[in-house]
């Protein structure tokens, strides 16, 4: 991730487009047997924001490749950004695999050391996630309020 920021001209504002494409193309180089995407609108934010933005979708993604899937067979895993108006942005990351666990909880303690990781990555950027069991698969959204 870091490489990739400071490869920029302007290491003060990132595209996020630009920026989670790359990453999700280095994660599909670890991943062979998945079909990992992305598509995303242009959204400018501060370096200093751009870098836990790209920890959340490295967490999401790998926990989709590890959970989502299980006995080594592949599948699709999508990720999206849109703006959600001026001030705002969507993060997707949607998986067609087994689901979340029964009784799955974001806002509950955990012992997981990722799903920790990611709830604090998402409240220091003053951002909230929300998770939805789709049928099949699993959808994580987060709403993060764009930087200036």
């Amino acid at each position: 991730m870091h490489d990739h920021l400071w490869r920029q001209y302007d290491a003060s504002f990132i595209d996020m487009s630009g920026f989670l494409h790359g990453l999700c193309l280095k994660l599909q180089e670890t991943a062979p047997g998945h079909d990992l995407s992305f598509t995303g609108d242009r959204v400018m934010v501060p370096t200093d924001q751009a870098v836990p933005i790209g920890l959340v979708v490295n967490e999401l993604v790998t926990n989709a490749l590890k959970y989502a899937y299980p006995d080594d067979r592949g599948g699709p895993i999508r990720v999206t950004l849109r703006r959600n108006g001026e001030d705002a942005m969507i993060l997707e990351v949607m998986d067609q695999g087994v689901g979340l666990p029964a009784g799955f909880d974001l806002s509950a303690p955990t012992k997981s050391l990722g799903m920790r990781l990611l709830v604090n990555t998402v409240r220091q950027i003053n951002a909230t996630v929300d998770a939805e069991r789709l049928d099949p698969g699993t959808r994580f959204a987060v709403a993060i309020p764009v930087g200036r």
